[in-house]
């Protein structure tokens, strides 16, 4: 895995963990919303397409990379994302791991 690293040709041969979920629907958030669920705390998002107890992989909006697998859960009003398992994804992705962008969106 070195090797692949150092010769720029770790996607040739690793799968990213991002692919690797890719069974789970995703929801892809903002840098704040993912600096926040990678440091194991829950985050609100509202209008969320998915039922009460799914699974979802939460990706950064900005790059791509795999944060965590949550679990949705409905209180009151909203619907929260609580981490189950935390990744870092980072030699994956093209860009920042964590981007600028502010808004939630869900990718099929």
């Amino acid at each position: 895995v070195k090797e692949l690293l150092k010769e720029g040709k770790i996607t040739e041969r690793v799968i990213p963990p991002s692919q690797v979920m890719s069974f789970l629907p995703a929801v892809s958030v903002s840098e704040k919303d993912a600096l926040q669920i990678h440091n194991g705390q829950a985050i609100i998002m509202e209008d969320l397409p998915e039922e009460e107890g799914r699974k979802v992989r939460v990706l950064a909006r900005r790059g791509g990379g795999l944060v965590a697998v949550g679990e949705i859960h409905q209180e009151k009003a909203c619907f929260v994302v609580r981490p189950l398992r935390v990744f870092h994804d980072v030699i994956f992705t093209k860009n920042p791991l964590y981007g600028k962008d502010t808004e939630h969106s869900y990718i099929q």
